[in-house]
């Protein structure tokens, strides 16, 4: 009897000592650089895509945000679910040796919106509503009166464009 409970607890030592060991590979700094990943961030659109290329799972340090262990440095990225479960990037910042760069889909929604009465970018309008639609930005109290007070000002500057942007 206790020779049996013996060897259970001995294979449950084990097996706990080697899921330690693969999670721990699991979150190894990835291989690639800030140089490197850059590019890819750059295209990705949700975290997957980001596991996948960095070959490393990422810390989440406060809700909506991972920290990514790159070969040298860091990746910060930002995130919201989206209705289908996929955790879409809002905003990354590397933060390494040779690149200290920050973008994504909020970043240039954001600056879209700011600056559009100095520099107007109808071009950008269908890629801005894909963001506010995927991100939930339209059931958000605080945000809903300044965007249609935006987009008041961006139909009316191109009423050709409206049926194309629908």
């Amino acid at each position: 009897m206790h020779r049996s409970l013996f060897t259970g607890l001995i294979a449950l030592i084990l097996a706990l000592a080697a899921a330690e060991l693969m999670a721990g590979d699991d979150l190894a700094p990835s291989k690639m650089t800030g140089a490197e990943i850059l590019p890819v961030v750059k295209r990705a659109t949700d975290t997957d895509e980001l596991h996948a290329k960095l070959n490393t799972t990422p810390a989440m340090v406060s809700s909506g945000r991972f920290h990514w262990v790159l070969k040298d440095g860091s990746l910060w990225t930002d995130f919201i679910e989206h209705a289908s479960g996929r955790l879409l990037i809002a905003r990354w910042i590397i933060e390494s040796e040779p690149v200290n760069e920050s973008g994504g889909r909020a970043v240039e929604l954001n600056s879209l919106v700011s600056h559009y009465y100095a520099k107007p970018r109808p071009d950008r309008i269908a890629a801005a509503m894909t963001t506010i639609s995927d991100f939930g930005l339209a059931e958000v109290p605080h945000v809903i009166g300044p965007m249609k007070w935006f987009f008041a000002y961006v139909f009316k500057a191109h009423p050709d464009r409206i049926e194309a942007w629908a």
